[in-house]
């Protein structure tokens, strides 16, 4: 009998053309058959052509000669120009990309593939916080975040923008809310912006000097409040003011308007006032003075407190600034304490200057009252006169 296409015939005996070649020819004598299967198929025993199986699927592939398909190795793909049933060819998985049952994947973002022949879609782990992956990439810093207006934690794809009441900041830095150190391009994290500071665009700034900032989450200057009269607010480079309370004014001569910075001195001839406080016990107002006024006449200023000008002298004028106020008081006339004029003494008395009161001549009462407004008042001798 003829030897039938798919063997091959030696010696009166027939043989099966082997795997991965085909006969496809009658009274074969060759026991290499026709030759080898085409590449991207596979030919079993017997077989007739050299396409005789495609090769399958993208996860096998069939280079020339083959008797079967062969699984695609783990970390490689096959050629993505073939069809996905004639697969000729592995190759490796490259950078950025992983690998399974033959299809090449690129590593998602927020992930990167730094090494070949990957297989989990995993790859070689997340974005490294501070900064965003795309996909497949191949660092796990490919991109810096940005600046102050964005963070990225850990398996960013991409920056996500800072809320309002917030500031960017990476897990290292110590958040301290009496420091700030300024924003840089790989922050890793938004903070709730701390009482005493108001955060805009990711950075945190200070309410300004005679502010103070009570609640957390503010985002606008507006929001820090007025620092109360009588205390003062200060700002950076020191700590966060927090309360409208925050520093007592101090001593006498220092006083502090609403919304001060720092605490203003009494001008010469002027004494601080507490305006708007209210005596409770244990209460000081000397330290919580919130206005300075011109010193009025018959008192004396010094160091923001006002005094009485002293017995036997007189302050007619504002602004005085000694216990010598505006003089002593001149012969002839008294001056009591807090006087604003000398005062002339009574007909029948005399002072001699510098006199809180006059010193009377004990007149007898036989003199006339015309006698007694006739009598001198500037010396002791005057009381005398009535007596010639």
């Amino acid at each position: 009998m003829p030897c039938e296409k798919g063997y091959y015939c030696h010696e009166g005996t027939r043989h099966k053309c082997p795997g991965g070649r085909f006969g496809n020819k009658d009274m074969e004598t060759n026991d290499n058959c026709s030759g080898q299967c085409e590449e991207g198929y596979w030919c079993g025993q017997v077989s007739t052509s050299p396409t005789q199986n495609k090769c399958g699927s993208p996860n096998v592939y069939c280079p020339p000669g083959s008797n079967a398909p062969i699984y695609v190795s783990e970390g490689y793909y096959t050629d993505e120009d073939e069809p996905a049933d004639l697969k000729t060819s592995q190759h490796l998985c490259p950078e950025g990309f992983y690998c399974d049952n033959g299809l090449r994947y690129a590593c998602g973002a927020g992930t990167y593939g730094a090494s070949t022949g990957q297989s989990d879609k995993s790859c070689d782990g997340n974005c490294l916080a501070g900064y965003y992956c795309l996909s497949a990439s191949i660092s796990p810093h490919q991109f810096p975040c940005g600046n102050s207006t964005v963070y990225c934690p850990e398996g960013s794809k991409l920056p996500i923008l800072i809320e309002d009441g917030y500031y960017s900041a990476t897990e290292n830095e110590i958040i301290v809310a009496d420091f700030y150190a300024g924003p840089n391009s790989t922050q890793q994290i938004q903070v709730q912006c701390e009482n005493g500071f108001y955060c805009n665009g990711g950075v945190k700034y200070s309410c300004p000097a005679g502010t103070y900032g009570h609640m957390p989450g503010a985002f606008d200057v507006l929001e820090c409040q007025i620092c109360q009269g009588g205390h003062y607010c200060p700002s950076y480079p020191g700590p966060p003011t927090t309360k409208e309370t925050q520093v007592p004014c101090g001593e006498a001569y220092l006083y502090c308007p609403y919304g001060s910075s720092k605490p203003l001195d009494v001008d010469l001839g002027y004494y601080s006032i507490a305006e708007f406080a209210t005596e409770k016990e244990g209460m000081d107002t000397v330290k919580i003075r919130t206005a300075q006024v011109l010193c009025e006449p018959g008192f004396y200023c010094e160091s923001g407190r006002r005094f009485y000008c002293p017995p036997g002298t007189y302050g007619e004028t504002p602004g005085l600034v000694s216990d010598n106020c505006s003089g002593l008081c001149p012969r002839g006339f008294f001056c009591p304490e807090n006087s604003v004029h000398p005062l002339p003494c009574a007909p029948g008395a005399f002072s001699t200057g510098g006199a809180r009161d006059c010193t009377s001549c004990e007149v007898p009462h036989t003199v006339s009252m015309d006698v007694l407004y006739s009598m001198c008042r500037d010396d002791r001798s005057c009381c005398l006169d009535v007596f010639e």
